[in-house]
């Protein structure tokens, strides 16, 4: 902190937190996370031009996506409430290979 004298204290109390691999069961909550922070990004709002449609189409989108990059081996991590295990986060960390589908996912 002696370098960086406008950081009075530490913004995120790790011990309030959790970070995990995501598992499946972790899936329908994650998505609503992302679709939550999404909705009124204007990017989504040009794809899914129909309001009333955006929120299932982000839905679909983001599930897709999650089972896509986590089904041979997980990538996103989930950020929960420790005490209450609430899901208020997520992140996904792609190899620089990047992730190889193949036909049978879809």
């Amino acid at each position: 902190m002696q370098n960086y004298p406008f950081i009075s204290k530490p913004i995120l109390h790790m011990n309030k937190f959790l970070i995990t691999k995501i598992q499946e069961t972790d899936f329908d909550e994650v998505t609503r996370v992302l679709t939550d922070a999404f909705l009124t990004n204007p990017a989504y709002s040009i794809i899914f031009k129909d309001p009333k449609k955006r929120e299932a189409g982000l839905l679909w989108l983001f599930r897709t996506s999650l089972f896509l990059l986590n089904r041979k081996q997980a990538l996103t991590n989930v950020v929960k409430e420790r005490e209450t295990g609430k899901i208020i986060g997520t992140f996904t960390v792609v190899p620089p290979e990047g992730v190889k589908k193949g036909f049978g996912a879809y």
